[in-house]
């Protein structure tokens, strides 16, 4: 027995991931010691490679993650796949990416994740210019933040938390008239 209690077997896949993981860090550091030498062209092969490692790490980690059935965490990974292309410059992958996600955050109840799903996609809006959608990506986000921070203020057992536990800052209805339009115009 280890000190923490019974060694555990590493998830399907763990160990293959380790030299992915060790190769895309290689990569990273690598492109930003040539850019830093002035080599930019080796920089960006680096950085391409360093993308196609985390991509088949994160395609591996989804892999897993759905065949046990965890959609928290699928959800996760398929927010860092968007991150990924949205990154590279691939606005519509990551929009379409970060969408799913955050179905799935929504799905299981994850409003963390929801959050923080709803900032990203926000800011892929604001690169394909859709301001409008953008603003009511990052108004939910406020308010789910909100509703969660006025939670943590009542769970503290705070007299004055109640206050700040008004319906003004709870988070609104679950319709899709509250979600922000992401689809093309």
């Amino acid at each position: 027995m280890r000190w923490g209690g019974p060694k555990r077997r590493a998830p399907p896949g763990r160990n293959r991931s380790r030299p992915l993981v060790t190769s895309g860090i290689a990569h990273l550091n690598l492109g930003s010691l040539r850019t830093d030498q002035g080599r930019a062209a080796e920089a960006r092969e680096h950085a391409e490679e360093a993308f196609r490692v985390a991509r088949e790490y994160f395609g591996m980690t989804l892999a897993i993650q759905r065949e046990l059935g965890d959609r928290r965490v699928e959800g996760i990974v398929l927010a860092n796949l968007a991150r990924l292309d949205e990154r590279r410059g691939d606005v519509e992958t990551a929009r379409a990416g970060y969408e799913r996600a955050l179905a799935i955050h929504r799905e299981v109840g994850d409003v963390h994740y929801e959050a923080a799903t709803l900032t990203n996609l926000a800011g892929v809006l604001l690169d394909r210019g859709d301001r409008d959608c953008a603003r009511g990506a990052l108004a939910i986000a406020e308010s789910i933040l909100r509703g969660i921070h006025a939670r943590q203020e009542l769970a503290s057992g705070d007299p004055n938390a109640a206050r700040s536990a008004s319906p003004s800052r709870a988070r609104p209805p679950a319709s899709t008239a509250s979600r922000p339009r992401t689809g093309p115009r």
